[in-house]
């Protein structure tokens, strides 16, 4: 058994530490739990005095809300690490209110259960100082903010009712406390946060663990169950055959029935996976399998049939997606017209579209909108780009260099095959040793970002990128790459 936990542990990208109950293996998990005892050293920076909270207030924050910093280059990798867990452990507390320089008026969770941003988006999209600190609002009457723009209607009964809510409240003397929000005495402790983040809330069948069957039959049921393919190595590491009790097991469970099979999202371009996955399959009656991938490496390994790709949603089928058009009643009626400017944005991807389609169920006002770009709200950032993002993670790093360069290009600009070549050239970004054709490895790159779905083209030598890859590339970009834009 130590074996197995020490090879499961070793495997990445899935979760092993749920408790059995929860679908999982019960075994600790290292990561969550260091990112626990980082936590404890957040709560102690945020609450306690002494030598080593000094220097690091003094080296890092400087008088700063500790939710104002954030991870930069050449910090320590303990502060880095602190950096990290810092939002997460930020969300399971709140503030109690002291002189008010240490939590940011609308940022922080001090005045009910959530930061003011969320309770009331509408007057924190047009607030000039975001990052303020209570502090800082509360050190005149009227309260210290300004807005980009006036009052009036919802958005002014809200902000009577925020004033309303802090106006009473005190400054006193003394640093602002975390108070803990996991268990009943406000103190951190590293059991209640491991046990919230591994908690998935479900309670799954026990019947694996209750069958008369070998240990290690158990465990690849489990793996199957959770849609975890075991490559060859990992099987003969648990002395598994070819003919293994696990084959049979599973062959025996669909043997002469219908099966249905749904894999979602595959990156995996080994064909001995594909092999050892579909070999007990063949004992079904009937087996079909529908499968979405965005490399066109890993349709071209298991097709049967002729592929087929997946289009950007027309416009009508995007306003159809964030729902536009279907009114609620109480909603004014340039509604229509504002969901239809902000669909357009979105080019047809559309997950971008299901999320600013459910912001705009809460945002009416048209000014907010007007010059926006889609990575100026929180939603998008925390909902889109991962997903977007997970393409790039899975090209190997000469592919990334050159997708990230063409952020240099404008948006909606025609790249020409010779002219991408030629720039690439220009950067050094061909992956060879000098003694290769770069112009023909230059088209192998560009073949390979279209069959990745990062490029798009129209056949005749010219290629482009869909609006959010092009936004996807400059925002990773990050000082790598820097463009001006002028009229000269």
């Amino acid at each position: 058994m130590t074996n197995i936990r020490r090879n499961i542990i070793s495997l990445n990208g899935t979760k092993f530490a749920n408790l059995k109950e929860q679908g999982g293996l019960g075994i600790l998990d290292l990561e969550v739990q260091n990112k626990c005892l980082l936590s404890k050293w957040l709560f102690k920076l945020a609450n306690e005095d002494g030598i080593w909270q000094s220097l690091l207030r003094n080296k890092y924050l400087k008088a700063k809300p500790l939710g104002d910093e954030g991870k930069k280059p050449g910090v320590s990798h303990f502060w880095a690490g602190l950096m990290d867990v810092k939002q997460e452990f930020l969300s399971l507390g709140s503030f109690a209110i002291g002189d008010g320089t240490q939590v940011r008026f609308w940022e922080d969770t001090w005045c009910g259960n959530q930061p003011l941003k969320l309770q009331y988006p509408s007057l924190f999209n047009i607030v000039r100082k975001k990052g303020a600190t209570v502090a800082d609002v509360m050190s005149s009457v009227p309260l210290n903010i300004s807005f980009r723009r006036g009052l009036y209607g919802e958005r002014l009964n809200y902000w009577n009712e925020l004033v309303g809510r802090v106006m009473n409240l005190a400054l006193r003397v003394g640093r602002d406390k975390f108070i803990w929000g996991l268990n009943k005495t406000g103190v951190f402790t590293v059991r209640s946060m491991y046990k919230h983040l591994i908690n998935n809330g479900i309670i799954v069948s026990q019947e694996i663990w209750k069958t008369k069957i070998l240990l290690k039959t158990k465990i690849f049921m489990w793996y199957v169950k959770r849609g975890v393919l075991l490559t060859k190595d990992n099987l003969a590491k648990r002395n598994w055959n070819e003919a293994s009790d696990l084959q049979r097991t599973l062959a025996s469970e669909i043997n002469q029935k219908r099966v249905l099979l749904v894999l979602d999202d595959v990156w995996n371009e080994r064909r001995d996976c594909w092999e050892l996955f579909h070999t007990p399959l063949k004992f079904s009656k009937i087996c079909q399998i529908i499968i979405t991938t965005r490399s066109e490496s890993v349709a071209r390994l298991i097709q049967t049939m002729p592929f087929y790709h997946l289009d950007c949603l027309s416009f009508d089928e995007s306003c159809k997606v964030a729902c536009i058009g279907e009114q609620e009643s109480g909603n004014p009626t340039n509604l229509t017209e504002i969901g239809k400017s902000i669909v357009e944005r979105c080019k047809g991807l559309p997950l971008a579209i299901k999320t600013l389609g459910s912001m705009l169920r809460y945002e009416t006002d048209e000014s907010s909108w007007k010059d926006s770009e889609l990575w100026d709200f929180e939603q998008p950032r925390n909902e889109v780009l991962p997903a977007l993002e997970l393409s790039y993670k899975h090209m190997p790093v000469y592919l990334r260099r050159c997708l990230l360069s063409l952020s240099l290009y404008p948006k909606d600009y025609r790249l020409h095959e010779d002219r991408v070549l030629q720039f690439w050239k220009m950067l050094d970004l061909f992956h060879c040793d000098g003694s290769e054709d770069e112009c023909a490895i230059g088209r192998l790159y560009l073949k390979e970002l279209v069959q990745r779905s990062m490029l798009q083209t129209d056949g005749d030598s010219y290629y482009g990128l869909h609006d959010l890859i092009y936004d996807l590339a400059c925002f990773l970009a990050g000082e790598e790459f820097y463009r001006l834009e002028g009229d000269h």
